[in-house]
């Protein structure tokens, strides 16, 4: 089973230090032929970008007063966010920086660092993910041992095996104003939260390996790890949680809040599960991994509708989740095998051991497919991060290896590249179909972790944030150069 400091081997697939960094050379955004830099969706030169000296980008998220916020792991030694200078104290720390960006067509080029802090002892505390609430309330999770304090906050875990955390921030100066530290267990952890830019609550989701001590009188369904989703207040408060399983492993990995402030949850599970009262399709097997999909009410946590998605054989996995207007829903991740989605939709056959897929699900009648597309060749191709913007543009990162064969106009993908080096995509798809409308790669031995979209704004561009982990050299065009050092990068285009 996996461990609690994991967020699953498809995550660790991902995690640049295990492929071999190149010594030197650059590389360029690349770009599909017969597509036009200049015009609409096929334009993917970022507009400003960002070196931050982190060793794992877990979390980013933007506000509607052009602030972008992120989290990352902090190892020794000291490492430069733009001038801030942060010292790790132990095995890992939490960092979590604001950067403010360049208005789209000025001359500066630069995102920089209006403050970023340090959280963490000479124990191990790492983030998993990051929320922004509509009043300014920044919200990370992620797991520790020792304690994590300041401004008169303290969290402390003594023991050796990790707990899991949720802490609020101030947006404007990065202080840390609640948290909450909880038990999941040696195989649990809480990994995924995710706010509405017009709401004040915060959705985390997780697994736990036994009773869950963020949910009240939790029972255990058994097996190696239960579901665990739970919904704060931007000040700090559990307005409920829950948690489901079977007698075999469950876990969610990607959690929503819609413009209502009800709660969207996705994951993984291999035996029964039932969220609403009837079960889902059983997978059969310990050696499989099908997706649920479920909907709760944001005022009680009461399952409202669930599905499942899986045929046979196949370890799936969604890596994000988006839910837009009217209950529009996209999920994004990886599949081996054959993973089907039903309805309109053809089963997604894997041309290797592992593809990256993007898929639309409506919820009317339990979230009925639209479309379902498969990217990736031979070798591992991963989605990790998932945006919608207000133009009906799907948004789309993660790695492929290359050379891709490719699917859904993503064969240009990875050409000129390194054999078995991943490449960071960004690839936008259209919302009502699925057909691809750009697609570009972004330096070599690079890995797109996480997407975010700034709050859509009358007579203003969305801006679109890309975080990735990343080694060589990167060149941005406008947005500059990025000098090789195994520092991540955060880009920032228009939409």
């Amino acid at each position: 089973m996996p461990s609690r400091n994991m967020i699953g081997w498809f995550h660790a697939l991902a995690l640049v230090g295990l492929f071999p960094r190149p010594a030197s050379g650059a590389s360029a955004p690349q770009r599909p032929n017969g597509c036009d830099p200049g015009a609409g969706n096929c334009d993917a030169r970022p507009f400003a970008a960002a070196k931050v000296d982190l060793t794992g980008f877990r979390g980013l998220s933007l506000d509607r007063d052009g602030g972008v916020y992120l989290t990352g792991i902090l190892f020794p030694p000291t490492h430069q966010l733009d001038g801030f200078e942060l010292t790790s104290t132990g095995q890992g720390d939490v960092v979590v920086a604001r950067y403010a960006f360049p208005r789209p067509g000025t001359a500066d080029r630069q995102a920089r660092a209006t403050w970023a802090k340090r959280l963490g002892d000479p124990g191990n505390q790492q983030p998993t993910g990051l929320a922004v609430t509509a009043d300014g309330t920044v919200t990370v999770v992620g797991n520790f041992t020792g304690s994590i304090e300041a401004n008169g906050v303290k969290l402390s875990n003594p023991s050796a095996v990790p707990k899991d955390f949720v802490i609020g921030l101030r947006a404007s100066d990065g202080a840390l104003r609640w948290g909450h530290a909880f038990d999941e267990g040696v195989n649990g952890g809480l990994v995924a939260v995710a706010a509405h830019p017009d709401r004040n609550v915060i959705a985390v989701c997780g697994q736990s390996g036994g009773p869950s001590s963020a949910v009240p009188n939790a029972k255990y369904g058994g097996g190696a790890q239960d579901i665990v989703i739970a919904l704060f207040n931007s000040a700090g408060k559990r307005l409920w949680a829950k948690e489901f399983g079977g007698a075999q492993e469950e876990a969610c990995t990607a959690v929503s809040v819609d413009e209502n402030g009800d709660v969207y949850a996705t994951g993984v599970y291999d035996g029964e599960l039932s969220f609403t009262g009837s079960a889902l399709p059983n997978p059969g097997s310990s050696f499989r991994r099908w997706i649920w999909l479920a909907k709760f009410d944001g005022r009680t946590g009461k399952p409202l509708a669930q599905a499942s998605f899986g045929q046979g054989p196949g370890n799936h996995r969604p890596h994000a989740l988006v839910v837009a207007p009217s209950g529009r829903t996209f999920l994004a991740g990886s599949l081996s095998n054959s993973l089907a989605f039903g309805g309109p939709t053809e089963p997604l056959r894997s041309a290797g051991a592992q593809d990256a897929f993007v898929a639309r699900v409506d919820l009317k009648n339990d979230f009925s497919p639209v479309w379902a597309v498969r990217l990736g060749g031979p070798g591992p191709d991963v989605a990790h991060g998932l945006a919608v913007d207000a133009s009906g543009a799907v948004w789309v990162t993660g790695f492929v290896t290359a050379t891709p064969d490719g699917t859904s106009g993503v064969a240009q993908l990875g050409r000129n590249a390194t054999p078995s080096a991943p490449l960071a995509f960004l690839v936008s798809l259209d919302e009502a179909t699925g057909k691809t409308l750009s697609a570009a790669t972004y330096g070599e031995n690079d890995v797109g972790m996480t997407l975010a979209l700034s709050p859509p704004r009358s007579g203003q561009d969305q801006i679109l944030a890309l975080g990735a982990e990343g080694g060589g050299h990167l060149d941005l065009g406008p947005a500059g150069r990025i000098e090789p050092g195994g520092a991540d990068f955060l880009l920032l285009l228009r939409r």
